[in-house]
């Protein structure tokens, strides 16, 4: 979120607003807050952006739960996903050609797979690459379905459904937003500001949802959990 600067951040609001009614719904949260919001680019061609086959919550440990053995932070990892959502919001339309998003069916009710629980989750340096998270991860996959979409629609997944997306070998860059949607009442151990999704358009809103982007990004950076953004 560090490079987005106030114009940027500006021509999201109405995107934001726009699926605060969905997250609402699909939350049944009165009011659904942001604990982030990524904006991202898949170039044609480059291996460093192909997203191989995960599950978000192996990125959410931190904020989900102490525990360190995964047996005692199964339950928390549990709540933690019942109340969150990630939104993918693409702003180009999508193809399997330009790295449509691929999802297994029904992957969501077993949980959080082994492979993504690390015995030193807890410390950056000891964290596996993503090389080393995704291999062989996609091996047994059923049910898999690629989502073409068009540019303005929304898909929503778990925290726990195993997805991953095609490489881009258009011509073209793929463009779309990554929004994580949390139930206000959820505790989110990191402790950073998680601002609500806005409710209207008008320039008080605005100015108030630029003010709550800014906590959250110095709630981040206090925290560690997104020291890329801190400078």
């Amino acid at each position: 979120m560090a490079w987005m600067d106030t114009t940027v951040r500006a021509h999201l609001f109405p995107i934001l607003q726009a699926v605060r009614e969905l997250a609402s719904c699909l939350l049944a949260a009165d009011e659904p807050v942001m604990n982030y919001v990524i904006a991202r680019a898949k170039l044609p061609g480059s291996a460093k952006q192909h997203i191989p086959w995960h599950q978000d919550m192996s990125y959410s440990l931190m904020a989900a739960t102490r525990a360190r053995e995964r047996s005692e932070a199964l339950p928390e990892l549990s709540a933690h996903a019942d109340r969150s959502l990630v939104l993918h919001v693409p702003l180009t339309d999508e193809t399997t050609a330009n790295g449509a998003l691929m999802y297994a069916k029904g992957s969501h009710r077993d949980g959080l797979h082994p492979r993504f629980f690390q015995e030193a989750w807890r410390s950056p340096d000891g964290e596996p690459s993503g090389s080393e998270l995704g291999g062989g991860f996609a091996d047994g996959h059923e049910g898999v379905e690629t989502l073409e979409t068009r540019a303005g629609d929304v898909l929503a997944h778990t925290l726990f459904t195993h997805h991953g997306s095609h490489p881009n070998d258009s011509p073209g860059v793929r463009w779309h937003l990554e929004v994580g949607v949390q139930d206000a009442s959820l505790t989110n151990h990191w402790g950073y500001h998680r601002p609500p999704l806005p409710a209207g358009l008008s320039r008080h809103e605005l100015a108030q949802w630029l003010g709550d982007l800014a906590a959250m990004q110095q709630g981040l950076c206090a925290s560690g959990a997104e020291p890329t953004a801190c400078g």
